[in-house]
C-alpha cells in the first residue's frame, strides 16, 4: 500500500519523510515511527526481500519471534534524537543485561 502511494503521491511522501530544518524532528503535526518487529525488516515491499529469508531459516530451526529481537531504527532522525524520540538505547538495554548480568546486579542496576 505505501509503496503505491508512494509513487501515485511523491510530493506527500516527501513531505512525511522530510524532517524540521529547525530540530531535526518530525515537522509539527506529523508523526512517522519505525515498525517494531521482525516485520519491520522481512520485506522492502512486495517481491523485494530483505531479511526474510533469514528470518524464515531460523524459524525453521526453532526460533520464534518470542526468542528473536529486531531492533527498530528511525534513518532519518540523528543519534542524539534517536533516543529522545524512541527511546530505543533505553530499550534495547533493558533486553540485553539480563543476558549478561546476574539477578543481583540486574536488581541494583533498575532500582
Amino acid at each position: 500500500m505505501i509503496f503505491i502511494l508512494t509513487f501515485c503521491r511523491p510530493l506527500c511522501w516527501v513531505e512525511h519523510m522530510s524532517l524540521d530544518n529547525e530540530t531535526g524532528l518530525d515537522r509539527p503535526g506529523i508523526r512517522v515511527r519505525p515498525v517494531s518487529g521482525l516485520v519491520a525488516a522481512d520485506y522492502f515491499a512486495p517481491g523485494y526481500f530483505v531479511w526474510a529469508v533469514l528470518i524464515a531459516n531460523l524459524a525453521r530451526i526453532g526460533y520464534e519471534e518470542k526468542n528473536m529481537y529486531m531492533a527498530a531504527y528511525d534513518w532519518r532522525i540523528s543519534f542524539q534524537n534517536t533516543e529522545v524520540v524512541l527511546s530505543s538505547l533505553q530499550r534495547f538495554m533493558i533486553l540485553c543485561q539480563p543476558l549478561f548480568c546476574s539477578p543481583v546486579q540486574l536488581w541494583l542496576t533498575l532500582r
